[in-house]
């Protein structure tokens, strides 16, 4: 079952849930916690959780935060490198234009398929794009 958060409400939907993992936050993850069973677990990615909600519905809640290290970002470098990992890439965008990528992330304007990146440099975002849209169409 696929369920658009952002049209459906999935708390109409789905009842009894083990457990949910949330990437969204804010009123997505509130309304999520009406969907668990008693005893369910909710893990949050984005902010912590609502320990009130949790405690008043009788669920488990915790914030999974990545240790990020600069080993860690070196070993996805390689992979990268080596071509085992190919990053899918949706649109460059020049930072000036930060905007317009919150917009597509919101679905405001039309959201790429793949990562949405901020340009810091101006200098050549438009290669960036180029090369994105080849990667794209080479999978």
């Amino acid at each position: 079952m696929v369920i658009d958060y952002q049209a459906d409400r999935f708390e109409k939907m789905i009842h009894g849930a083990d457990a949910v993992i949330d990437l969204v936050g804010g009123d997505t993850q509130v309304r999520s916690f009406e969907v668990l069973r008693q005893g369910g677990g909710l893990v949050s990615a984005v902010s912590q959780p609502n320990l009130h909600l949790a405690h008043r519905n009788d669920v488990e809640a915790k914030f999974f935060l990545v240790t990020v290290t600069r080993s860690y970002l070196a070993q996805i470098a390689k992979l990268m490198d080596d071509g085992i990992v190919r990053p899918r890439l949706g649109a460059v965008v020049p930072i000036d234009r930060a905007r317009d990528a919150h917009l597509m992330l919101e679905g405001k304007l039309a959201r790429p398929k793949g990562k949405i990146v901020l340009a810091v440099s101006t200098g050549d975002w438009r290669d960036f794009n180029a090369q994105s849209s080849a990667i794209s169409e080479g999978e």
